[in-house]
């Protein structure tokens, strides 16, 4: 995946665009997903097998010492990015890497900063105390 030329550059859209599209979903008022799952998506149909590899042990390493899923998230693309510079995959594969952390900053900016993901549709947690926990045990 070395390309060089417009191929390469062509494929910098093509691989965002489903992030960006799950993300940004027009039918939920541009208040889509996550994109975690569309990531591993896209880094298996353009690595095989490195791409959700390096991603999966880098969010399970990083998620046992950093407090915060959505920085276990960036810190694991980062890894992704390293693993990639080094394995000599090409420019064009960093350059995808880059645009991917930036799209998934957005949606994970907005998670509470001690806990996690965000819910989306405006759901909100359940507390343990509240009578739908205490009616969901009860069933």
């Amino acid at each position: 995946m070395g390309g060089h030329g417009w191929a390469a550059q062509a494929l910098l859209p093509v691989a965002l665009a489903p992030l960006a599209g799950h993300i940004f979903s027009t039918l939920l008022n541009f208040r889509g997903g996550n994109g975690l799952a569309t990531t591993f998506g896209i880094w298996l149909g353009l690595t095989l097998w490195l791409g959700p590899v390096v991603l999966g042990l880098g969010l399970f390493a990083w998620r046992g010492l950093l407090s915060s899923d959505s920085a276990a998230l960036m810190a694991g693309m980062l890894t992704l990015m390293v693993a990639l510079v080094l394995s000599g995959s090409g420019t064009a594969l960093a350059v995808i890497c880059l645009g991917n952390i930036v799209l998934l900053g957005w949606p994970h900016a907005r998670a509470p900063a001690a806990g996690g993901l965000h819910l989306p549709f405006g759901m909100q947690h359940v507390p343990r105390d509240s009578p739908i926990d205490k009616v969901s045990t009860i069933i």
